[in-house]
């Protein structure tokens, strides 16, 4: 264990400090009125009248995260720090997918960097803190792009073998298709790119 902390320091300390962002004051300023209207959008009996009108008459996302915020809400409550928890959880959680995809794609040294930029820049910290389809759109589709890597690029003795990763892409591109429609379109186009380089 002390090995792969001394192995991998740089990486825990970069990880160490997006995550840090993410969770600084995240709770202590009040919801936006993005936020609140998804809330307001929450105040029904039952989950089909989530569905009908919280989400098909009055929204123009898609149901993932209005659900998920319905169950949660009334599980928990409504307060900032309750609401907006998951979300800055799967903010976390894409740092370390994101570190994956880069590692696969660039090598060590240089996901590394390219992480250090991505866990300190203020776009994705923002969005990370937002009860919105943002943090679980990235999320998912960062799962999708890993899922895909591996598969498109896998050991070609691998290749007719089911592994966990086509569980992952699965989830990923579901995940992503019910967070927003902008995460579905470029799962959408990334798996069609795999085509090419399939043989």
């Amino acid at each position: 264990m002390k090995q792969f902390f001394k192995d991998n320091s740089l990486l825990i300390f970069i990880l160490c400090v997006g995550v840090a962002m993410r969770f600084y004051h995240f709770a202590d300023w009040s919801l936006s009125n993005d936020e609140l209207s998804a809330l307001s959008r929450l105040q029904f009996e039952n989950l089909s009248s989530v569905i009908e009108n919280g989400v098909r008459l009055d929204d123009m996302h898609p149901m993932g995260v209005q659900v998920f915020l319905w169950f949660w809400t009334k599980l928990f409550g409504i307060t900032p720090f309750v609401v907006r928890l998951p979300f800055v959880i799967l903010g976390c959680l894409s740092l370390v997918l994101f570190y994956l995809i880069a590692r696969e794609w660039i090598g060590v040294n240089r996901a590394l960097l390219a992480l250090g930029i991505f866990a300190c820049s203020q776009f994705p910290i923002l969005y990370s803190q937002l009860a919105r389809p943002y943090s679980p759109g990235l999320f998912f589709s960062l799962l999708f792009v890993l899922a895909w890597t591996k598969i498109v690029f896998q050991d070609k003795s691998e290749s007719a073998s089911f592994t966990k990763w086509n569980i992952f892409l699965v989830m990923g591109g579901v995940g992503a298709m019910y967070s927003h429609y902008f995460s579905f379109l470029f799962v959408g186009i990334v798996g069609l790119a795999g085509f090419f380089f399939i043989n």
